[in-house]
């Protein structure tokens, strides 16, 4: 357990609401989930964050840096410590070319970028020295195709996302 990826949506209401403490980050990000509204990407977050930006950690404001927003403090929702820091929030209008960004991406080029090597290298969690290709793969892709599918629905609502690490 722990280290999961999780991902909700959220008006504008709900964002400065939230930021300014009016209501219980934990309540709201914990409570209330169905599969229109969250979405749980296990242990990916590192490997796609890895896939998409080649970095570990680094953000350099690109658009597949919104897709797993880490690191970047002006993204922060507030001081709540979620498990793995704090909440931070993609804002509405960096969800279309986030999304684009996915749409983009083969499922060979998916493949392609799978260097368990150059993971080990920069610690990307949870690989491990005897996982391969296939496996990672097999168990990635698929939440790649959720992550890309509730980014889809965002879009299509013009709502905000939030992203935090349990």
């Amino acid at each position: 357990m722990g280290m999961t990826g999780n991902y909700k949506m959220a008006t504008l209401e709900e964002i400065t609401q939230l930021y300014n403490k009016e209501i219980s980050t934990s309540d709201f990000l914990y409570y209330n989930n169905n599969n229109d509204n969250y979405l749980d990407i296990d242990k990916t977050w590192h490997i796609l964050k890895y896939i998409f930006t080649g970095e570990p950690w680094e953000n350099f404001g690109e658009d597949y840096d919104y897709i797993i927003p880490i690191n970047d403090e002006t993204l922060i929702l507030n001081d709540v410590n979620m498990g793995f820091g704090s909440a931070t929030f993609i804002p509405v209008d960096k969800i279309p070319k986030a999304y684009a960004y996915m749409n983009n991406i083969s499922k060979e080029d998916f493949k392609k970028s799978i260097s368990i090597n150059d993971m080990l290298e920069d610690e990307i969690y949870p690989i491990q020295h005897n996982d391969d290709v296939e496996e990672i793969f097999n168990y990635v892709y698929p939440y790649f195709l959720e992550l890309k599918k509730f980014f889809e629905k965002a879009y299509n609502q013009d709502k905000y996302i939030i992203f935090w690490i349990s």
